[in-house]
């Protein structure tokens, strides 16, 4: 899990990464409460981010390089904690909204897909 919040009686923030079985990147952003309502007219929103397992080298490359972390060798087993521990590094402990780590995908150069529930 990157984050979660809660902000007062019902507004609860939660952000969480996997690697599913297929095994691709997933990473849910999840809201619900009062000005989930508001804005969007139902009481929760959720966000999935995912990466393709082929790109998780890439991902690696680049998240290790900002955390200041050495480079493993080209082609190198990357082990899904791994990976994981690594967002957790560089997203985690802030509520990281869905659309900033899709901005850094982009910058990077990394495909994804998204798709909002």
């Amino acid at each position: 899990m990157l984050s979660t919040m809660e902000r007062g009686r019902n507004e609860r923030t939660q952000v969480t990464a996997r690697i599913r079985p297929d095994p691709d990147l997933e990473v849910e952003y999840y809201t619900a409460g009062d000005e989930v309502l508001r804005d969007t007219g139902d009481s929760d929103y959720e966000h999935y981010t995912t990466v393709s397992w082929r790109k998780l080298p890439a991902l690696a490359h680049f998240l290790r390089k900002e955390l200041g972390r050495p480079l493993p060798s080209p082609g190198a087993f990357l082990p899904a904690q791994e990976i994981l521990g690594l967002l957790e590094a560089r997203f985690g402990g802030r509520l990281t909204p869905s659309s900033d780590f899709e901005q850094w995908l982009r910058e990077k150069r990394i495909p994804y897909e998204a798709f909002t529930y």
